[in-house]
């Protein structure tokens, strides 16, 4: 599915396939932990005090990002993912396709509508290791492409910087001087 495939036809297919229910995502959500790649906590922390907005934008279920999002301290309200639709009896029937974020191009959607609030002395800045974090830049100002999970050559192509680990995304921000530790 990466980059061969719309991520709306992903997503369609995967609830499909899996028969997800509510009671099976909560289950789910109660049984496992989230597990954060490592470093995250480090860059997030050293972005808050460098007064940074932190918003999470993702092709996956609400349900599963907000538990991450609530883990590192990020509000609802700067999650951006895709939210269930479920039937008369729990089962998953479809997600909110009218959502910027159902679509391939949701990313670049979202962050243009966040830049569009921001004075013109600020700038976004997308990290990720999708090829759906690739087409956000633009309209984000640079896009950081992250293989610390699994390299799409794609992503490395269109990323002006890539980087294997949190920590060197760290390191790098900080050498330029576009954050500092807490």
């Amino acid at each position: 599915m990466y980059g061969k495939m719309s991520s709306e036809e992903a997503l369609g297919r995967q609830l499909k396939e899996i028969g997800l229910t509510k009671g099976i995502l909560k289950a789910f959500l109660d049984y496992y932990s989230v597990k954060l790649t490592d470093g995250i906590e480090r860059l997030v922390a050293s972005l808050r005090a460098s007064n940074i907005d932190i918003y999470l934008i993702s092709g996956d279920i609400f349900d599963l990002v907000i538990k991450v999002a609530k883990r590192l301290g990020i509000p609802e309200d700067h999650v951006y993912a895709n939210h269930l639709i479920y039937d008369a009896y729990g089962a998953v029937v479809d997600f909110d396709r009218n959502l910027p974020i159902s679509r391939s191009t949701g990313k670049a959607e979202v962050v243009a509508s966040l830049k569009s609030k921001l004075s013109p002395d600020n700038g976004v800045l997308v990290i990720g290791p999708r090829v759906t974090d690739a087409v956000a830049f633009p309209p984000a100002d640079t896009f950081i492409g992250f293989g610390g999970i699994y390299e799409i050559q794609k992503v490395k192509d269109c990323a002006k910087y890539y980087f294997y680990s949190m920590d060197e995304i760290h390191k790098f921000l900080k050498n330029s001087a576009l954050i500092r530790s807490p």
